[in-house]
C-alpha cells in the first residue's frame, strides 16, 4: 500500500484512562475514498480508538498518521485542519446559533477553493433541515440535530468524515434518512469512518470492516468477508 492513499495510518497504538488501559496495540489504516466500519458491542474501544486517533485522549503511545504526516502527539485542532471532521455521538450542535448559523460558521472551501458542499447543496441534501434554518439548534429535534452535525462537518470540505453512532436513538424514519446520506458521501468519494450498532447497514454500507473486542482489533478485512466470518456474531453478541 502506497503512503500517499492512506488517511489513516495507526500502528501499534495504545490508550490509557487514567490507569486503564483501553487499547491495545492497535494497527488500522484508512485509504482515501474508502468506507470502513467500526464494529463490536459497547465497551470494546470503538470511541476510545476514534479518540485516540483524533488526540482528544492524552494517554496514548504508538504512531498514528494523517495523510502522510506523523500526528501521534497532536492535538485534536491539528488534526481536523488536516482535513478530518468528527461527528460526535452527543452531536455538539451550537443550541443557540440558529440552523444556518450553525452550518455557515464551519464552512471552508476544499483544496481547490470551490464550495462543493455548498450550503445550498446542505438544504437539498437534509430538506428538513431547509424547513428550520431560523430555529435554534437547541429548538431542533434529535434526528434534526444529527443531520445539522453531519451538514456541517461536510461543509468543512473534509477528506474523512467520522460518524460515531450516527443513528443512535432515532425514529426508524430519521434512521433511514441518514443511512441515505451516508450513502451519499460514499458515492461522493469521501473517505468516511462509521460506527454505528446496526451491524448490517455498516457492513452493507463499507468497503473494509474491523470488528473490536476489549481493546484489540480481532476481525479486519474486506466488509464482504467480515459479514460472511462465522466468528463475527460471536464477537458482537448477535
Amino acid at each position: 500500500m502506497q503512503e500517499a492513499e492512506l488517511i489513516v495510518d495507526a500502528r501499534e497504538v495504545h490508550a490509557w484512562y487514567g490507569s486503564s488501559h483501553i487499547l491495545h496495540g492497535i494497527n488500522f489504516q484508512i485509504r482515501r475514498a474508502e468506507t470502513v466500519g467500526l464494529l463490536g458491542r459497547n465497551g470494546m474501544g470503538k470511541s476510545t480508538l476514534i479518540r485516540t486517533l483524533l488526540g482528544h485522549v492524552k494517554q496514548r503511545d504508538g504512531h498514528i498518521g494523517f495523510f502522510g504526516q506523523d500526528m501521534s502527539r497532536a492535538r485534536p485542532h491539528a488534526v481536523a485542519r488536516l482535513g478530518v471532521a468528527y461527528v460526535p455521538e452527543g452531536r455538539g450542535v451550537f443550541p443557540n446559533l440558529t440552523v444556518r448559523e450553525n452550518l455557515i460558521m464551519a464552512a471552508r472551501p476544499d483544496a481547490k477553493g470551490q464550495h462543493v458542499w455548498s450550503y445550498e447543496r446542505i438544504m437539498d441534501t437534509f430538506p428538513r433541515l431547509s424547513e428550520r434554518v431560523g430555529n435554534l439548534g437547541g429548538q431542533l429535534s434529535g434526528g434534526e440535530q444529527q443531520m445539522l452535525s453531519i451538514g456541517r462537518a461536510l461543509m468543512t470540505h473534509p477528506e474523512l468524515v467520522i460518524l460515531d453512532e450516527a443513528t443512535e436513538g432515532l425514529a426508524p424514519l430519521i434512521v433511514e434518512d441518514i443511512w441515505r446520506v451516508i450513502g451519499e458521501i460514499r458515492q461522493s468519494g469521501l473517505a468516511t469512518l462509521i460506527v454505528d450498532r446496526n451491524y448490517h447497514k455498516v457492513l452493507s454500507h463499507s468497503d473494509q470492516a474491523v470488528v473490536m473486542q476489549k481493546g484489540q482489533l480481532v476481525l479486519q478485512g474486506e466488509a464482504a468477508a467480515v459479514s460472511s466470518n462465522p466468528e463475527l456474531a460471536g464477537y458482537l453478541g448477535v
